[in-house]
């Protein structure tokens, strides 16, 4: 069973904005065969790679052979982003429309605030608006909307849903496997992930391995910095205009954003804030140079009697050195000739059926097994996920919303001027 890489396509929990997804799981059992020793292994990459690339397929074929595990990999929400969130769509709010008329010698400029993207952008045919600090903003891609990198929340869940396809899969082949031997290991922002496993799922895994993961998520990091922003040549006719674009992202603070980011939406995501009495043992492995709040984390962690080995080590996110990291731990506390071999106490989540709350600054997150696979939910009283705007604009892209109080719409094909 899965000797070759098998391949599953897992309806997932909605996102945390409502959207219906799936998302697709790759198994792999060792060459070997199934025993009952045969543990589970979860292997979550980095952000910007692929389950299925070859350099994680390769990896999840040596260590089930190496540690008697069946290896499971996915493709998280977000997995495999390039940043690129933008539609091809640009919008001017209407203070930067004003700052645009006030660069214009006097005798040319408009009386009134332009509605025609075309006409109005004749005026700075051959312009290099940079100069002056004139950004545009992208407007974001509906599609990336559905499967964005939501900052370990619903990727967490997306692991535990994989452990629980994994679990109804071998009950309808009647392939049993020894789940006291669950493992997980992630790298980068897989290491953020495995983290908030841990705290979703603290009687499921015997070890957690984080390389590099990051400590918690600022607001910052979910709704844009400066390494989102950059030149770019906009078409004009037969010319163009340089100008700055920002480039979103899917969360925002502003009144325009699709999708608005609260303090609770921050707080779940902060492995300060929530620290889960589990039996997991933790190793955390951290690069020279990464945040050094993750040490903090650690001993927080083992101020709440968690048990935590943490290592600094120079090649930690190197691609050559990641699987021989792993592996000096897993050669202790995975393999079956081990004396140290971990395995788990007592009865996992999701036979449990736990529930467990995380209460923020407005409310609660409330994790409830009891269904079989893990569900969140908010509680609160404001209403945590907020839809600010359905639609860009209303009907006809390109015709000019440019009045008070409003951003100003085109698509990019329309800049026909």
């Amino acid at each position: 069973m899965f000797k070759t890489e098998q391949q599953y396509t897992i309806r997932a929990h909605d996102n945390e904005f409502g959207h219906r997804r799936s998302f697709t799981m790759y198994v792999k059992s060792p060459d070997q065969g199934i025993n009952e020793q045969t543990g589970v292994l979860l292997v979550v990459q980095n952000l910007l790679a692929q389950a299925n690339s070859s350099f994680w397929q390769g990896l999840r074929a040596k260590w089930a052979d190496a540690y008697n595990v069946v290896c499971i990999g996915l493709n998280y929400q977000g997995a495999g982003w390039t940043g690129r969130a933008g539609s091809g769509e640009y919008a001017i709010p209407i203070d930067t429309i004003k700052q645009m008329c006030g660069l214009l010698p006097e005798e040319i400029r408009p009386k009134e605030v332009p509605t025609d993207a075309g006409e109005f952008l004749k005026y700075f045919i051959g312009w290099d608006l940079t100069r002056y600090g004139i950004e545009f903003t992208e407007t974001q891609n509906l599609e990336f909307w559905k499967n964005y990198p939501d900052y370990g929340f619903i990727q967490a869940i997306d692991c535990l849903w994989a452990l629980g396809a994994l679990k109804q899969i071998c009950g309808e082949k009647q392939v049993s496997l020894n789940w006291k031997r669950t493992y997980a290991y992630g790298l980068n922002e897989g290491g953020h992930i495995v983290q908030m496993c841990g705290r979703f799922a603290p009687n499921t895994f015997a070890l957690i391995v984080d390389n590099s993961g990051y400590p918690y998520i600022t607001l910052n990091t979910m709704t844009g910095g400066e390494v989102f922003r950059e030149i770019r040549r906009l078409p004009a006719g037969d010319s163009y205009i340089n100008v700055f674009v920002s480039i979103p992202k899917t969360y925002g603070l502003w009144e325009n954003a699709r999708y608005y980011v609260t303090e609770d939406m921050v707080e779940i995501r902060d492995l300060r804030r929530f620290i889960v009495e589990s039996p997991t043992r933790y190793v955390v492995i951290q690069a020279e140079g990464d945040n050094p709040d993750k040490q903090v984390v650690c001993e927080m962690m083992r101020g709440r009697g968690l048990s935590v080995e943490y290592a600094v080590e120079e090649d930690a996110v190197d691609e050559h050195s990641v699987a021989s990291l792993f592996e000096n731990y897993a050669d202790r506390y995975l393999a079956p000739d081990s004396s140290e071999m971990l395995l788990t106490e007592g009865v996992a989540d999701f036979e449990l059926g736990t529930r467990i709350t995380f209460s923020t600054t407005n409310g609660q997150f409330v994790l409830d097994y009891s269904s079989g696979a893990p569900m969140i939910e908010f509680e609160g009283e404001i209403i945590a996920l907020r839809l600010a705007k359905e639609e860009p604009i209303s009907e006809g892209y390109g015709t000019g919303l440019a009045i008070e109080g409003k951003d100003y719409y085109w698509r990019r094909q329309q800049l026909d001027v």
